[in-house]
């Protein structure tokens, strides 16, 4: 018998290490599902565009209004990016931030019916954002 059985044996009970394994198992197992490139928890997103209005609008926005326009949207300006310094010159979120409210929270035309609406957080979210004067942090 090797020094670390003999270690294991004498010192814990065999539960006792079943335990402690399980447990591992476990905290392996819950960071499975999490990359650092997911989308924060609504709970800590901030209305700002680096602390949650971003990843809002790269999800909700940017497979048509992003780099390169699909779907029939204009490819004049992104809502990928904050604003035209990101993007030649084209306007970003932050020039079309007036159309963004009256399209995504008075109208409610974007995003369009095949894709998923604005959860109330959400909306809640870009409004706050809006009301703040889009600001980019």
């Amino acid at each position: 018998m090797d020094s670390i059985s003999l270690v294991m044996r004498r010192s814990y009970p065999s539960s006792v290490w079943l335990l402690l394994g399980l447990a591992l198992f476990a905290s392996a197992c819950s960071d499975m599902g999490s990359n650092p490139g997911d989308a924060p928890d609504p709970s800590e997103r901030s209305a700002t565009w680096i602390g949650g209005i971003e990843d809002l609008m790269i999800d909700q926005c940017g497979d048509c209004h992003g780099e390169p326009a699909k779907n029939g949207a204009p490819d004049t300006f992104r809502l990928d990016i904050y604003d035209s310094s990101e993007n030649d010159g084209n306007d970003g979120a932050f020039e079309r931030r007036d159309r963004i409210e009256v399209r995504a929270l008075n109208q409610k035309t974007m995003p369009p019916p095949s894709r998923t609406a604005l959860s109330s957080a959400d909306q809640a979210l870009l409004q706050e954002w809006l009301d703040n004067g889009a600001p980019r942090e």
